[in-house]
């Protein structure tokens, strides 16, 4: 079985997290920032929330088209488990929520492992490569404004980033794809098993998901819609404390705040909003935008973007805690259940 995380892990990173907002706050006007706060827009925070919802519901019913066609499954079941682990991604860090989805997608419906994981990674995959290429053609209509705010240099080493995420993401996708055409009939008899299996199986997998054209392409259409929900959601956000941009580019602007904050999810728990307060601060003082302001801007971001995973998750959680019969019994399944297929029959047979 493999070793369970450390316990200080998350612990560190939360006091990590605090550390990271005390040290936002004594740098701003507090005062300032409850001015701001006092009189942020509630109808612009309410549109925003609904938005960040609407892109909520719509990465779940990705999440079941990737597992199609070789392992459809009823959508509703496939959606609620899609909140469940969105909640806990909301929580945990570098997509922690995504080992839930994995087990639960074994537990209630008895999808294979390697298909699985493949589905949550087709569905991120898909909108990583969306979102990056909605990054590059950003920075390239802004592409004077962009070397302006962070320097030509800097400005192109950014752009090379995004297109090497482009190219990382196409060369995944071609290599599975491979694989998958490549996979040979299974044998019931056959009870090779172990982490590099999985690894294979998980990768041809992967490629039958993205091998089967009509699917990916209504996977790509619907994460097209969601990047644009997602940067609508951000964009509803500014008026709520009256943000004022200098260059006036908001797109340009949240598109690096988000990518920014996505980036810090992966070291500190979104739930705290830590990262994406910094990504705000930063970000935005490049467009002339105040510490205070841009601190209030993270506060009405972090309600925006929090309410719709609670609201939308947390009744699906509480079914399956319930279930399980206490928190700690549903942790460890999620700890557990995505090793049990691996572990159980990796002994073959001793019989002839």
């Amino acid at each position: 079985m493999k070793e369970s995380a450390k316990p200080w892990v998350f612990p560190l990173q939360i006091v990590a997290s605090l550390t990271v907002i005390a040290l936002l706050i004594r740098g701003a006007d507090v005062d300032r920032v409850r001015e701001e706060l006092a009189g942020a827009s509630l109808l612009w925070l309410f549109l925003a929330t609904l938005i960040k919802a609407a892109s909520l519901t719509l990465h779940e019913v990705r999440l079941w088209v990737s597992m199609m066609p070789d392992h459809r499954r009823p959508a509703l079941p496939i959606i609620s488990i899609g909140y469940t682990s969105g909640l806990a991604n909301s929580i945990l860090p570098a997509r922690g929520g995504d080992l839930m989805a994995v087990a639960l997608l074994k537990k209630e419906q008895d999808v294979p492992v390697p298909a699985a994981v493949a589905a949550v990674a087709v569905t991120a995959l898909l909108e990583a490569l969306v979102f990056a290429i909605f990054l590059v053609m950003v920075m390239l209509v802004g592409a004077t404004q962009w070397e302006q705010l962070i320097g030509p240099e800097k400005a192109q080493q950014v752009l090379w980033v995004l297109l090497g995420c482009c190219v990382f993401a196409v060369t995944v996708a071609v290599v599975s794809i491979f694989l998958a055409k490549r996979r040979p009939k299974e044998d019931s008899k056959n009870k090779e098993r172990g982490l590099k299996v999985l690894i294979r199986k998980t990768l041809e997998e992967t490629g039958a998901s993205l091998g089967a054209g009509r699917y990916v392409l209504i996977n790509l259409g619907l994460a097209a819609i969601q990047v644009c929900l997602v940067v609508g959601c951000f964009l509803a956000l500014l008026p709520t404390v009256g943000i004022e941009l200098n260059p006036n580019m908001p797109v340009l602007a949240v598109s690096g705040v988000i990518a920014f904050g996505a980036l810090s999810a992966i070291v500190l728990p979104p739930s705290l909003g830590a990262g994406p307060a910094t990504a705000a601060v930063f970000v935005y003082g490049l467009f002339g935008v105040t510490r205070d302001q841009a601190l209030a801007f993270a506060a009405m971001s972090w309600i925006a973007n929090t309410a719709p995973v609670l609201l939308l998750g947390l009744i699906p959680l509480l079914r399956r805690i319930r279930h399980f019969g206490s928190l700690k019994a549903f942790t460890q399944l999620t700890e557990t259940e995505t090793e049990t297929e691996t572990e159980t029959e990796t002994e073959t047979e001793t019989e002839a």
